[in-house]
């Protein structure tokens, strides 16, 4: 009964609806209805999604003699199969991304087909699942991944005292588990700073200290949302931009940082899953990486071409 309803007041929202962000979309209205089309106001920034992949859900059970501490993960020309633990004793979930047209990405597969396709793309983790399992699966009716989308140029509202955390902030593909994580570590850097400012005896008033926070979260999280999301999207490009943005940048990585590890840092994966780091930090990381890696590539060549010449001059 609509007539019932009564309104509810609280010094702070914390809005955590998922990829269907809406409170930050009406933050974004809300902007634009008081600034017009300034560009400094709040927007939410959506990327157009021009490699759609749908996915299936898969639990299983690894044997005793497999590591039950880290992930597992297999990629083909057809498929993308991320594993995580969900537990300590062998049961990880698997997900298995498809192009949105392969024909097995639709509901209602036939299992043996299935089966047989599991059995060709990822052959190590075939045996791990039973009959039901398979036929579960094959039948599935599959899920869209999100788009990528980030929110700029804060992550909090002062009229609607309202903060943004998670996916309705920050929306990637859960590739390289960067969803879940980012989304708990907006939870443990918005904790740090209620803590900084509940320990200022100078204030008095919890509801400022509830807007300090906020603000001081925001400034510090902001930059480094933008920076996950546009890497993680450099990394999804479809076809040869693709080779050139993530498959290339991984193998000159692999080379350059077990050549000289004290020169040269992981590959852009690795250092975003650092929790030492900021995803800023490790952006600005690999772009002087990346600056070294192209002089050395151009400088090698043209050294010992001239030091070729030089012997070869030197010959009598």
């Amino acid at each position: 009964n609509l007539d019932t309803i009564e309104p509810v007041g609280a010094s702070l929202v914390i809005a955590a609806d998922g990829s269907a962000r809406t409170f930050a979309n009406r933050m974004e209205e809300m902007d634009r209805e008081k600034d017009g089309n300034d560009h400094n106001g709040f927007r939410v920034i959506r990327y157009p999604d021009d490699n759609q992949r749908v996915y299936k859900n898969i639990a299983f059970t690894i044997p005793n003699d497999w590591r039950s501490d880290i992930n597992y993960a297999v990629r083909t020309s057809r498929i993308i199969f991320d594993a995580l633990p969900a537990n300590n004793q062998g049961d990880y979930v698997g997900v298995l991304l498809f192009s949105k047209d392969d024909e097995m990405a639709r509901a209602n597969v036939d299992p043996e087909a299935f089966h047989a396709f599991l059995r060709e793309e990822m052959p190590q983790f075939v045996n791990f699942l039973d009959k039901t399992t398979i036929e579960s699966v094959a039948r599935r009716q599959p899920s869209v991944l999100p788009m990528f989308r980030y929110v700029k140029p804060r992550m909090h509202s002062p009229q609607m005292q309202t903060v943004l955390l998670g996916d309705c902030a920050h929306t990637v593909k859960p590739y390289f588990g960067m969803g879940a994580n980012s989304a708990l570590e907006d939870v443990k850097i918005l904790s740090d700073c209620i803590d900084k400012y509940l320990m200022d005896n100078t204030i008095e008033d919890k509801t400022e200290v509830l807007k300090l926070a906020v603000q001081d979260f925001s400034g510090i999280r902001s930059p480094d949302i933008e920076t996950l999301v546009r890497i993680s999207h450099s990394l999804d490009r479809p076809g040869p931009e693709g080779v050139f943005t993530f498959l290339i940048p991984v193998i000159l990585d692999g080379i350059f940082s077990k050549v000289a590890p004290q020169l040269f840092a992981p590959n852009q994966i690795s250092m975003l899953q650092n929790e030492e780091i900021s995803f800023q930090q490790a952006a600005d990381r690999k772009r002087i990486d990346r600056i070294a890696q192209l002089v050395i590539l151009v400088a090698v060549p043209l050294l010992t071409r001239q030091l070729f010449e030089l012997v070869v001059s030197a010959v009598p």
